[in-house]
């Protein structure tokens, strides 16, 4: 198992949070998760892997991720694919149906450095979208809208009509 620590610090996309950073043998990663605070529902994991010893970045490994529930059993898997513009970053997205503390088991194989397996806790909180005061106040004012521009429209066409 690999010997890592969850952190928190700005990550290179304003939206997204690295959440570890661990070494394992020759192997370093770096994933970090989008949304900051990761969901239930889809998520987007980047991993970042380099060479321990030359602390180059490694552009041509293979990267699976699978999502182990709280009683170790896994329920998903992604492969982590390189993103087209920057080589170095792997993306894996996973849609995680229960909130709790998941466990990313990220297995890398970097060819001539070797294999290492990652395990990244991962806090998923249940979805933010509880209804509140604001979403009434601007149903009232987009429907309040509707209604007095309707009068309005009615109310200058009798105005026109009569001034013929």
């Amino acid at each position: 198992m690999a010997v890592g620590f969850p952190i928190a610090a700005m990550a290179l996309e304003p939206e997204a949070l690295i959440t570890y950073r661990g070494v394992e043998g020759s192997l370093w990663i770096e994933v970090e998760v989008i949304p900051d605070v990761p969901v239930v529902g889809p998520n987007k994991f980047t991993v970042r892997v380099r060479n321990n010893g030359t602390r180059e970045f490694i552009d041509n490994a293979k990267i699976m991720i699978v999502a182990y529930d709280g009683e170790a059993q896994p329920h998903y898997q992604v492969v982590a694919l390189n993103n087209p513009i920057n080589t170095m970053d792997y993306v894996g997205r996973l849609t995680v149906k229960s909130p709790g503390i998941w466990r990313l088991h990220i297995t890398v194989e970097a060819p001539g450095v070797g294999s290492e397996v990652f395990v990244v806790p991962v806090d998923i909180a249940p979805q933010r979208l509880d209804p509140g005061p604001g979403g009434a106040l601007v149903l009232l004012v987009i429907v309040t809208g509707f209604i007095s521009g309707g009068f309005y429209l009615r109310m200058r066409s009798h105005q026109v009509l009569k001034s013929r």
